[in-house]
């Protein structure tokens, strides 16, 4: 960290940490499976498996704005977001989700580390791994409003949490 005097305090919000579950191989096996699915059969079918696996059997995938409703700048960005998939898909995704943090490292550090769970999210990777990664920093999950995505959708709300929490 360049200025570590700069961050009072950590939020992690669902952080997709499929290293630190039980069955991490499990985990391994299916997002090695998406990697692969995306070389033989192309990002969209990729992505179908990714958002299934993310956001697990009780899960339920975020609905997809109407795009005739979006003002340009968003059409924009979601153009953006799709031209980003190749390469998420072939660079990012592996290396990220095979990522392990150092636990020890975290619970002794100088700054609080909170971890946030939405409270309408379901048993997928990021909520699993949250609830793992608090665990073992010995705190209790914040509960945030939404699913994975609740930090965009109610800011004002999602901001007393942090507040409250660090007060």
């Amino acid at each position: 960290m360049r200025h570590p005097g700069r961050v009072r305090a950590v939020v992690a919000h669902e952080p997709p940490i499929p290293e630190l579950l039980p069955d991490r191989e499990h985990w391994r096996a299916a997002f090695q499976d998406i990697h692969d699915t995306y070389h033989r059969q192309g990002p969209g079918a990729a992505m179908q498996k990714f958002i299934v696996t993310v956001e697990g059997e009780t899960g339920t995938p975020p609905a997809l704005p109407d795009p005739s409703q979006l003002p340009p700048e968003a059409l924009e960005m979601m153009g953006r977001i799709q031209r980003n998939l190749d390469h998420f898909l072939a660079h990012i995704l592996l290396p990220v989700l095979r990522f392990e943090p150092d636990v020890a490292a975290l619970r002794s550090g100088p700054v609080p580390v909170a971890v946030g769970v939405g409270a309408a999210s379901g048993d997928g990777v990021p909520a699993l791994s949250a609830r793992v990664l608090a665990e073992r920093l010995g705190v209790e999950p914040l509960p945030f409003p939404g699913d994975h995505q609740g930090l965009a959708s109610d800011v004002a709300a999602c901001a007393e949490i942090i507040h409250t929490a660090f007060a």
